[in-house]
């Protein structure tokens, strides 16, 4: 007979929503502890409640609410303590070698795929993401564009086994390999010619660390999100060279970058030859850019 616990699902939730008053809001705080409540009982969309809600948890349970509650508590992402995200439909291991994905990462994709519908790429178009990290980018797009030749780079190699194993587990023949941005020289023998040319390269200025959340700065890869605030188009100049040397004539790239410096990078992008269009996201900020020729 399996040992049972003292607690309910209901009052480990309640406990973990009171837990977790000082790192987050309110409703952060519930949606957090349905997630969890969701993983441990191994039920989707908050459905733990119906299927066990009033239950006596089982020890191993527990045991396992304990381990998570206190990652949490140190201000992990439920995401890195569920070690997965479910993005754009599908699923996505996730660790503290990538970065989580944000809302305005799906919006890039969106705009991606409306534009390879309307402009009729050919079967077997080419399409690069570099700084893929999770290899989010490159998997939801080889999904949805099976004939295309795809691939994601990053500096970081466990990043990469991360996107490797994203692309296996989502039945994705995705090529994932080591590449860093600002070796320009290196891309266009890597690459040859590509038309589809992505980015969500590092944009978040060094001071801008003191305005962010503390459970970011302590668990997400530092290395993927700053840039130096002496230059903030750092990479946004290497990934413009590169494009140069390897977009096709009636290529397209897609990048996404800051606010602060959306219409900063528009300019730089059109005094180097291209048209350049921006959008804007959910809450009307400049978070996307075209560019072609």
């Amino acid at each position: 007979m399996t040992a049972l616990s003292s607690f309910t699902y209901q009052e480990a939730f309640h406990q973990l929503v009171k837990d977790l008053a000082s790192l987050y809001s309110l409703n952060e705080r519930e949606v957090i502890a349905h997630w969890a409540m969701d993983h441990i009982v191994g039920t989707k969309t908050f459905m733990w409640k119906i299927e066990k809600g009033s239950s006596k948890m089982p020890v191993d349970k527990w045991e396992l609410f304990q381990r998570m509650r206190s990652q949490l508590l140190d201000g992990m992402p439920i995401q890195y303590v569920i070690g997965e995200v479910t993005f754009y439909g599908s699923t996505f291991i996730v660790n503290e070698n990538v970065l989580i994905p944000r809302p305005e990462t799906e919006e890039l994709i969106d705009w991606i795929i409306q534009d390879i519908h309307a402009q009729s790429f050919a079967f077997d178009s080419k399409v690069v993401d570099l700084g893929t990290g999770a290899g989010i980018i490159p998997v939801i797009l080889k999904k949805m564009f099976p004939d295309f030749e795809v691939s994601g780079y990053d500096i970081d190699p466990k990043a990469v086994e991360v996107a490797t194993e994203n692309a296996k587990l989502n039945e994705a023949e995705v090529i994932m390999k080591v590449g860093d941005i600002l070796d320009v020289d290196f891309w266009t023998k890597e690459l040859g010619t590509v038309d589809i040319f992505i980015s969500n390269p590092p944009y978040v200025l060094d001071v801008e660390k003191l305005e962010m959340e503390e459970h970011v700065l302590k668990h997400e890869p530092l290395h993927a999100i700053f840039v130096s605030n002496e230059d903030p188009l750092q990479f946004y100049r290497a990934l413009e060279e590169i494009a140069q040397n390897v977009l096709q004539p009636k290529g397209i790239g897609y990048l996404e970058l800051s606010a602060l410096f959306a219409v900063q990078t528009q300019e730089f992008f059109i005094e180097r030859g291209w048209k350049a269009e921006l959008r804007t996201d959910l809450i009307g900020r400049n978070r996307m850019l075209k560019f072609y020729k």
